[in-house]
């Protein structure tokens, strides 16, 4: 999963993982870090950005998610970044999950 988050640190067009439909002006943001850390049955996700589109963080966990579960190589993210495609940067965790 790890390896997966690194691929969304930098400056993106993050257009890939919001939800369709959000108008914004720019989808381009910053990641400064996003660290995914395990203890037991928990884990944790903590992500730094100069902003968040609707739903981007949501999107991000569950391609990690997808990445682990080896439905795609973890560097695939980088790709999926640079299509904007958000069919291809699948999953979503719960709300319930995301807010734990």
């Amino acid at each position: 999963m790890q390896r997966a988050a690194d691929c969304f640190v930098g400056t993106h067009d993050f257009a890939a993982v919001r939800s369709v439909g959000t108008d914004v002006k720019s989808t381009v943001r910053t990641v400064y870090y996003y660290k995914i850390e395990r203890e037991g049955d928990l884990i944790s996700l903590r992500v730094c950005a100069n902003g968040f589109l609707y739903n981007m963080a949501r999107a991000m966990a569950g391609t990690c998610v997808y990445a682990a579960e080896g439905k795609f190589p973890p560097e695939a993210v980088a790709q999926i970044l640079l299509n904007g495609d958000r069919t291809a940067a699948r999953g979503r965790p719960s709300r319930r999950a995301a807010c734990t």
